[in-house]
């Protein structure tokens, strides 16, 4: 699915841009997986505006297994498909899951983090696709 340059790509800068890779009923299906998590918000649901207007900014992490939107996305779309074929890997595992929604007029930004404590793995660094 991807072609020879992409892959070359995210070996030699790490990172590509992958352009309508998903079929209109997989964004939509993102899309209602948001839409369920922002009408339920899970228990590491984040408001990053509540305090501040015009727009919102929030995001919630690790919720497949209550949002059937997500876990279809996750386990039934080319997702994993093409992070195997980015990193030339045989196999790919889950670490996280997660959106952001970040609407037009957001005045806010995310608080100054680190991604690195969020990821459950240790050892030798190997090739990861966000």
């Amino acid at each position: 699915m991807l072609s020879d340059q992409q892959i070359r790509a995210y070996e030699e800068d790490g990172v590509v841009v992958l352009r309508n890779v998903f079929s209109k009923d997989w964004l939509d299906e993102v899309r209602r997986a948001v839409n369920f998590g922002r009408a339920n918000p899970g228990p590491m649901y984040l408001d990053y505006s509540k305090d501040t207007k015009p727009g919102t900014y929030c995001a919630d992490m690790w919720i497949w297994r209550e949002n059937e939107h997500m876990k279809n996305f996750i386990f039934n779309s080319p997702a994993a498909r093409l992070a195997g074929e980015t990193m030339r890997a045989e196999s790919v595992a889950l670490i996280t899951d997660n959106w952001m929604v970040r609407e037009a007029g957001a005045v806010n930004r995310a608080p100054w983090h680190q991604d690195n404590p969020y990821f459950d793995v240790s050892g030798v660094a190997s090739p990861q696709v966000v």
